[in-house]
Formats: structure tokens, C-alpha cells, sequence
């Protein structure tokens, strides 16, 4: 699908079909990364306030802890956050059902860690969550001149992605310009196949685990070719700590910025390297 097809029509009406309200929280992004300090402290106390309150008076197990430590929502501050005991796994599985709130516009979305330290944990999402992440996503691949609706490729291995390969699913990832390649299959057979799904695709920009996109590096170096093509603009990496000789390895076969990101399926999109290398908070 031709990408302005996908900004300007599918994406937007994809979005407003799940109720997502992504383009707004993508515009206010744009907006507040280039206010002050100050200005973001004030935006970061105004929503911490309208999250507690909205857990007050939503919650009752989390209306009950704001009470017990003390904490007023509407004259919250930053570092009122360290009166708050902190929220354990184990208290989130015993405590699920009087945490959660259940009637959420746009519904909640069942989700669970990968379980990398231990017993996977369940946790629900609703459609701001998936909006705000979306949002932070775009700007993010917006510093490196990708619009939404640019191709994109994924070598991920997350098994809810990879499991959900239905007819609408892939359906829509065509229609969105998303080409997934498992990560959990690295055969050198299937990562010749991958080097000419790339080259049919041309993606906008690769992404996926650091060891794997390390790995096909490699593997095309050993084939004697690269990963380059004609509209790749950068590589995002996220999921484990992108070490250098993996970072050297990608950054030699790809000819474009490799860049770091910084998340967790529970918590969202948290930090992402710039242009320049810095990471930036998500606010």
C-alpha cells in the first residue's frame, strides 16, 4: 500500500475505528517536547493528578492506599509518588479484580508479561494505554524522518504477535504496510528467506530484538551482502540491552542510524534515543 495512502486514510480511520485516540496524544507530544523543564513539570503533576484521581474515584484498592499514605490528588506533587508503597506482582495477582477497572470506554484488553523474571504476570490495557503508546511510537520514528504509514519491518518474537497470524490480522498488517518476521526461527535456511522478504518489501525501517537483528546482520555478512535498501532511514532496537558489538555488527550492514529503545509490555513505551543518542522520557 502506497504510505500516503496509509497516513493520511487507513491509519487515521484505523485508529478511529478502535477508538484510539492516537493522533491527538501524537500532536501533543510534538508539542510538549519542545517546552521547558519547568513546563513539563507542570505537565507531569497535572496528569499524575488526574491519574490519582481518577483512581480515587474509580478504585477502591487504590483509593484505599492514597488514603493510608496520605495523599491528596488534587494537590499531589512529583515527589508525593515516593508515599506510595510500591506495587508488588504478588499484590497485583492477589488484588486483580479490585484493581481493575472494569467499565473503561473503547473495553479492556487482557495482556501478560513475557515472565523473563519469574511467573508471567496478567494485567489489563485499555484503548488510551495503546493510544499513548502509539503516539510516543510515531514521534520517536518522526526524529528519524518516518511518517506513519511508512513500511515497516518487525523481526520480533513476542509470542502473542507471532501466534496471531489470523486472516484479519495479516489482512491488516498488508493494509498497514507491517511485514512481521519471527525471531524465534533463525535457521540460516529462514534467514535467507528474510534477506529476500526485505529486499520485495523495502522498509522504511527495521525492528526487533537486538541479538536478532545482530544475527541476521551477521548471517548477511556471511552471504556477502548487507541489509540496506532503498528507503531504510534507521533501525530501532528494544526488548534487551542492545550491547556494542551487536550494535557495530547492525550498524555495518544497514548503513543507517541504529537506535535504542527502552519499554516493557506492562509499563509502555518509556524512553527512546534521539537523533543525537540521548534518550528522552515519554510524557
Amino acid at each position: 500500500m502506497h504510505p500516503a495512502i496509509v497516513r493520511h486514510l487507513l491509519w487515521p480511520l484505523h485508529e478511529a475505528i478502535l477508538r484510539r485516540p492516537t493522533l491527538r496524544y501524537l500532536d501533543a507530544l510534538e508539542h510538549s517536547q519542545w517546552t521547558s523543564t519547568n513546563a513539563l513539570r507542570r505537565l507531569q503533576t497535572n496528569k499524575l493528578r488526574r491519574l490519582l484521581a481518577h483512581a480515587e474515584a474509580h478504585c477502591p484498592w487504590y483509593a484505599e492506599r492514597l488514603r493510608s499514605s496520605h495523599v491528596e490528588p488534587s494537590t499531589a506533587t512529583l515527589d508525593d509518588l515516593a508515599r506510595l508503597p510500591t506495587l508488588s506482582k504478588e499484590e497485583i495477582r492477589a488484588s486483580l479484580d479490585r484493581i481493575v477497572v472494569r467499565h473503561t470506554p473503547g473495553g479492556l484488553f487482557e495482556a501478560s508479561t513475557g515472565g523473563s523474571t519469574g511467573e508471567p504476570l496478567r494485567f489489563f490495557m485499555c484503548r488510551d494505554r495503546q493510544a499513548a503508546d502509539q503516539a510516543a511510537r510515531a514521534r520517536t520514528r518522526r526524529w528519524f524522518g518516518i511518517e506513519p504509514g511508512s513500511r515497516e519491518l518487525y523481526l520480533w518474537g513476542s509470542p502473542v504477535e507471532v501466534r496471531n497470524t489470523d486472516r484479519a490480522k495479516r489482512l491488516r498488517d498488508r493494509l498497514t504496510n507491517h511485514l512481521l518476521l519471527d525471531a524465534f526461527d533463525m535457521s540460516p535456511q529462514t534467514m535467507d528467506e528474510y534477506l529476500s522478504r526485505l529486499d520485495a518489501f523495502d522498509p522504511a525501517h527495521l525492528f526487533g530484538y537486538p541479538s536478532s537483528l545482530a544475527s541476521w546482520s551477521r548471517h548477511a555478512m556471511e552471504r556477502g551482502r548487507d541489509l540496506r535498501t532503498p528507503s531504510l532511514r534507521a533501525v530501532f532496537t528494544t526488548g534487551e540491552v542492545l550491547a556494542p558489538a551487536d550494535r557495530a555488527a547492525i550498524e555495518e550492514v544497514v548503513g543507517v542510524p541504529v537506535v535504542d529503545g527502552y519499554g516493557s509490555r506492562e509499563a509502555g513505551f518509556i524512553a527512546h534515543q534521539c537523533p543525537e543518542g540521548a534518550y528522552h522520557v515519554t510524557m
